[in-house]
């Protein structure tokens, strides 16, 4: 898949105003290496609308389906942009299904071989609207 995305710098705020747009795309892709083990991974580029040069973004992540209700992942992402530190990321996460429209996860993430070290713990509950099949 192929997502982008398109930021128009002059619809901000003054505060939050850049000046130029920022563009930015992600080809995605998803393989099943087993039947409880797949393996997302995604490669673009994003700009930050002050400079020409394009942040190079990458994500790694393996899924394990634990049981029939238990999901785990593990996923590294970063960006590398010409004469900057690169950034690189490590998170992790833990997912249980209550139904098939309700998902309660927990994941933590922190920064690894960056020059600015962010990290985050979330608690996450989703759920999915049940949509009716039309029959023709």
């Amino acid at each position: 898949s192929l997502i982008t995305h398109l930021g128009f710098n002059r619809l901000a705020s003054t505060r939050f105003r850049t000046a130029k747009l920022l563009p930015s795309f992600r080809f995605t892709f998803q393989n099943s290496l087993a039947p409880s083990i797949g393996l997302g991974y995604n490669l673009g580029a994003e700009w930050d609308g002050e400079s020409d040069q394009p942040d190079w973004i990458y994500t790694l992540s393996p899924g394990f389906n634990l049981g029939k209700k238990w999901y785990a992942y593990v996923e590294s992402w970063g960006s590398v942009r010409r004469n900057a530190s690169p950034q690189h990321n490590l998170a992790g996460g833990l997912a249980v299904y209550l139904s098939d429209n309700w998902k309660l996860d927990f994941s933590g993430s922190t920064g690894i071989a960056t020059s600015v070290k962010r990290s985050y713990v979330a608690l996450g509950l989703s759920f999915r609207l049940p949509l009716r099949t039309i029959k023709h």
